[in-house]
């Protein structure tokens, strides 16, 4: 809910005299307008600021909480390094990394059926 300003002395005036006229009327409404507007805008924002930092601060948790993951990943098997720290961003392009290389394999593995079932159906019949 936006409340209408209206300047104090403004409606001290409309209050001293008996009659507005229409021009001291529209004048005061095109005034308040205008203020509501602002007030609208100013908000609006100060809604997309906060909107930013909470991303912000939901992107750094996620990162804090994949950095954990990471090292303690690497305190169970210390033999095997992991290459690069996990970030938000590092994690989506591991994710599309896996879809394609498990792509690729279902490929092979297809493509391995069909070429050795073939040669296995006839060693069994002989």
């Amino acid at each position: 809910e936006y409340k209408t300003v209206i300047q104090e002395q403004f409606l001290i005036n409309i209050l001293d005299r008996k009659q507005l006229t229409n021009i001291q009327f529209e004048l005061a409404l095109n005034q308040n307008m205008r203020r509501r507007q602002v007030i609208q805008t100013n908000i609006l924002s100060d809604q997309i600021k906060t909107v930013k930092i909470v991303k912000e601060k939901v992107q750094r948790k996620v990162d804090h909480a994949l950095l954990k993951i990471d090292e303690n990943i690497q305190s169970f098997s210390k033999p095997i390094q992991i290459s690069s720290r996990l970030t938000y961003n590092s994690l989506v392009k591991q994710h599309k990394f896996l879809i394609e290389t498990n792509q690729e394999l279902l490929i092979i593995d297809k493509n391995i059926n069909n070429e050795l079932l073939p040669n296995l159906r006839s060693l069994r019949h002989n």
